[in-house]
């Protein structure tokens, strides 16, 4: 799949998209991703407390489970959150590991490579995301790429690195994958796009550093050091909606998303929901 690359000037002639503040809730320590899973079920890591946190959409707390530690469960540094109908998956950056639980946040497994082989080695995990075919990509801090496992935990391949060409990443920061499998990897002010083999498909530049990239269904979210971004692919071309947001810095911005025609922010210490007005 190939796309038309346009460039920030043009997205800027595309219409806002207007919101309007519902509510917020949640009292965290220094958020640092979220995520929300099909059913609805919204999950925020939290640097400081090392905390995993559970909410339903009306912002009420389901659970909370974690703490420092390098046992099954806990964390140092859990930078990123990923969530599909059957399992959550956060990136413990520090343990140079994955932790895998279920919806309910009880542990599962953890998924780590500190071996001599280079190939299915990673380590300071920044960010991860898991296909529809259970492929996990994970953005590898230590080596600058993403590396891909199976369902199982198998070692795949991995792409972006030094051997990367065109699409060789050098300050990468978020990730995400879309229902079609095509992997997003943001570094500095570039969005790059790769299929899901690895090979890259697209470049698209911003004014400003990308802060994070969040997928939900069909809804593209991209949050940079000035803007929100609604990321709209149709026809092979590509196109971007800004967001308005109104009575919130984007300096305080960590993440978006849009569900159910909402858009959540995660700030660093609570979440913020708009309804979009048609």
């Amino acid at each position: 799949m190939k796309f038309i690359i346009l460039s920030l000037l043009s997205f800027l002639s595309f219409a806002q998209i207007k919101t309007q503040f519902i509510f917020e809730f949640g009292e965290f320590s220094n958020a640092s991703s979220f995520t929300i899973s099909s059913s609805g079920i919204i999950y925020v890591t939290d640097l400081n407390k090392n905390e995993i946190s559970s909410f339903d959409t009306l912002g009420n707390k389901l659970k909370d489970v974690g703490g420092f530690g390098w046992q099954s469960g806990l964390f140092d540094q859990p930078v990123d959150i990923f969530a599909n109908p059957l399992a959550v998956y956060i990136a413990d950056k520090n343990n140079h590991r994955i932790q895998q639980f279920d919806r309910n946040l009880n542990f599962i497994s953890s998924l780590s490579s500190r071996s001599e082989d280079f190939e299915s080695n990673f380590g300071f995990p920044l960010s991860l995301a898991v296909s529809n075919q259970g492929d996990l990509f994970i953005l590898d801090g230590e080596n600058t790429r993403v590396i891909k496992f199976d369902m199982f935990g198998n070692f795949l391949t991995s792409f972006g690195g030094i051997d990367g060409g065109n699409f060789n990443l050098k300050n990468p920061s978020s990730l995400s994958v879309d229902s079609k499998g095509l992997v997003f990897v943001s570094d500095d002010k570039t969005l790059n796009i790769f299929d899901s083999f690895g090979n890259g498909l697209n470049k698209v530049n911003f004014n400003h550093q990308i802060k994070s990239i969040r997928i939900v269904f069909n809804d593209y979210v991209i949050v940079t050091k000035n803007s929100i971004q609604k990321l709209i692919i149709e026809n092979e071309s590509l196109k971007i909606e800004p967001v308005e947001v109104l009575d919130v810095k984007f300096s305080e911005i960590k993440s978006a998303l849009i569900f159910n025609n909402k858009i959540y922010l995660l700030l660093f210490n609570k979440i913020k929901v708009l309804s979009i007005v048609q």
